[in-house]
């Protein structure tokens, strides 16, 4: 890969936080319509400093960037969300920021969608609104494409709620993050909806494709990492702008069944860090890392302290007349009781409970996989699907302490007992350290 440029981040006062913008906005006077000059809050500050970590300490903001902080005014609370991004950031400040500024109320329920910023595999939508977010505020997301296919992936919101965020705000202005599902294209056109309590706010968004087309490297890695007999091959990368995305495919061999990595990390040569998500098609993951494609360091190490996994083939078997575990991988495993909060029950459905104790610090480092399949066998060996709630399977879950508890709609139906289930994941790990050298 191409040299970085030193890391080292000099103070930025404030004078010269004017300057730079001031520069940006003559650089890029020609691509743009003047307008109104805004004096610099602290907000838009604080927000500089965090681009100015991540694209190497230079006293320098795009034309762009300069842009993009006058068109959006709430632009700094949202870099204050995203100040660990180094690939949103960057992204920003190459003219990957569409500004969007749609605005829809109905029934006194007011949602702007402010920007967008997209790869082929990764959407960020940055909203204000005038709803609650988080679990009490009730306010969810779904997202479609031009065909009203639902858009698979692993989706994140509440942003201003989680403990890194630290703002003092009252989660007025979020944004969501949508990582597509392995295989799956970002489409040129996306239906969003915000839905409250009954009220659903939908918005048209058109995603240009031609601002990251051709944006991409890929390498080839080819090494395997082996523990406790189980053996994972590491295939290849793949940079974007908003990810670093690595494949890696599970041997055939292998006796147990691998979710994921413990306290897995991507390092570069200055020390920077990232975490990952994971995606799974059979027997292949994706690992994603916010680290993406205008991000150029002299080396990448992958780093873990090991695998989590379990034994293949395990089985629960419960008796929910008779409200008893018949069966389970051990017995941390049981039957429980449903929280108010997560009842679900409906005409053609209800819900029951499965309580997971005694996990240890490692076992909560993951504790929000889904346990039990989609599917399960009645005592007459007949199969049957969980019940399907606003047309998905869907499996809620709460945390305290060290336990776990995951619940699960079935129809109201009177199945012959026992009904067995097969473990989709469970709790389990081998510690052992893990450092691979991708770009060395």
């Amino acid at each position: 890969m191409e040299n970085e440029v030193n890391t080292a981040v000099q103070p930025i006062d404030d004078e010269r936080l004017k300057v730079a913008i001031r520069s940006g906005l003559e650089r890029g006077k020609r691509q743009f319509v003047p307008r109104r000059r805004k004096r610099l809050s602290l907000g838009i500050a604080a927000a500089l400093i965090c681009l100015l970590v991540a694209t190497a300490g230079a006293a320098k903001v795009s034309p762009a960037f300069a842009e993009a902080l006058q068109r959006i005014p709430s632009l700094g609370i949202f870099l204050k969300l995203i100040n660990e991004d180094t690939a949103l950031l960057s992204s920003i400040d190459q003219d990957l920021l569409q500004p969007v500024g749609q605005t829809v109320e109905k029934e006194g329920k007011r949602l702007t969608v402010e920007a967008l910023i997209a790869d082929d595999r990764r959407l960020v939508i940055f909203y204000s609104t005038n709803m609650s977010g988080g679990y009490d505020g009730g306010l969810r997301f779904d997202l479609y494409d031009e065909h009203g296919k639902s858009l698979g992936g692993a989706l994140t919101t509440d942003h201003v709620f989680t403990d890194n965020a630290q703002l003092q705000s009252s989660g007025n202005e979020d944004y969501i993050d949508l990582l597509l599902d392995h295989g799956e294209k970002m489409p040129s056109k996306v239906r969003f909806l915000a839905l409250q309590n009954g009220t659903t706010l939908e918005f048209d968004l058109v995603i240009d494709l031609d601002r990251f087309a051709g944006m991409m490297r890929n390498y080839e890695i080819n090494q395997t990492i082996e523990i406790d007999g189980q053996k994972l091959h590491v295939v290849r990368a793949r940079q974007s702008p908003l990810i670093l995305e690595l494949i890696v495919r599970k041997d055939k061999t292998n006796t147990k069944e691998i979710p994921g990595f413990v306290n897995l990390r991507l390092q570069d040569d200055s020390g920077r860090s990232w975490s990952s998500g994971i995606t799974f098609i059979g027997d292949e993951m994706s690992l994603f890392f916010k680290n993406g494609y205008f991000q150029k360091p002299k080396r990448l190490t992958l780093l873990a302290d090991g695998l989590f996994m379990f034994q293949k083939g395990q089985k629960v078997v419960v008796d929910l007349e008779k409200n008893i575990m018949l069966e389970a991988p051990d017995d941390r495993l049981s039957l429980g009781t449903v929280d108010p909060r997560f009842q679900r029950d409906g005409d053609d459905f209800r819900t029951f409970a499965i309580t997971l104790t005694g996990l240890d610090e490692i076992d909560q480092l993951r504790r929000g996989g889904n346990i039990l399949s989609y599917n399960f066998i009645d005592a007459n060996g007949a199969v049957h699907p969980r019940a399907e709630v606003n047309g998905t399977f869907t499996t809620s879950l709460s945390r305290q302490d060290n336990e776990t508890s995951m619940y699960y709609p079935i129809l109201r139906k009177k199945y012959p007992q026992p009904l067995t289930f097969t473990v989709m994941d469970y709790p389990g790990y081998v510690l052992q350290p893990i450092e691979l050298e991708l770009i060395p």
